[in-house]
């Protein structure tokens, strides 16, 4: 699939290009980290969307829009991808008010990010966010993971703390402890689009476990995940481009990505 000009099929078709600019500008001065910039929740946004279809969602466009927000703020600090939600939600409850974009799809949003998937088990979980969680898992792919894994070190360099990860095996004990709850999600409530979400971390695995065979000790760990941000990088710049942001923007987007 191209993400791209399916998305812009979407946004021309459901009229939401604000939000694309809502998005990036709030990212010109609170720029995310590298892994979860705009080409991953573009990404998100279009499998949310065509999955919301495919599961009779009354109007998959809102599902569209969490998929683009819901990684408004996303910190890597090294916790296996629970950093707090919290503010994520405040930061889309202010800057939707400020466009007086419907309270309805406001808190359908930020309902769905501070969940964080505290429903999985219940017998009628939320389908907007059921549909979310699912479609932002199908998104996933060695690159966001890598990318994560160096925004992490980039933190931990930054904070002088001692890092984590030195080794292929520290990247699949980070992404086992993280795949626990989306293995729940996918057992106890399949929906049209699991099977997606369900290949894509059997390849991210995959191609691990294989990283990992080829260098157990690490002596190119750094370089590997430095080549991967480096292709994280590029397929930003991509996605950026193909939505008109000029060389200043993307520069200050991109503000973590170096």
């Amino acid at each position: 699939m191209d993400y791209i000009i399916e998305a812009k099929k979407i946004i021309e078709d459901k009229n939401l290009s604000k939000f694309i600019k809502i998005l990036l500008d709030h990212w010109e001065s609170e720029p995310t980290s590298l892994g979860h910039g705009f080409s991953h929740v573009l990404k998100v946004a279009v499998n949310a969307y065509n999955f919301g279809k495919s599961n009779n969602y009354e109007k998959p466009e809102d599902i569209f829009v969490g998929g683009l927000f819901h990684d408004v703020y996303r910190p890597a600090e090294d916790k296996a991808g629970e950093e707090d939600q919290t503010k994520g939600a405040d930061v889309i409850k202010e800057l939707f008010q400020k466009e007086n974009i419907d309270s309805n799809l406001i808190d359908k949003v930020t309902g769905a990010i501070l969940s964080h998937d505290s429903w999985v088990g219940t017998e009628n979980p939320p389908l907007y966010d059921l549909i979310l969680s699912t479609a932002d898992k199908a998104s996933h792919d060695n690159m966001i993971a890598d990318s994560y894994i160096w925004a992490s070190l980039k933190f931990t360099n930054e904070k002088n703390i001692a890092p984590v990860f030195k080794n292929h095996l520290d990247t699949l004990v980070l992404f086992l402890k993280y795949e626990q709850r989306a293995w729940s999600v996918f057992k106890k409530h399949p929906i049209n689009g699991t099977e997606d979400a369900i290949e894509a971390y059997i390849k991210i695995n995959e191609n691990t476990f294989d990283a990992w065979r080829k260098d157990k000790v690490g002596e190119n760990f750094l370089n590997y995940i430095e080549e991967k941000a480096e292709l994280s990088r590029n397929e930003e710049i991509k996605y950026l481009k193909a939505f008109g942001r000029s060389e200043d923007s993307m520069k200050k987007i991109m503000g973590n990505c170096y």
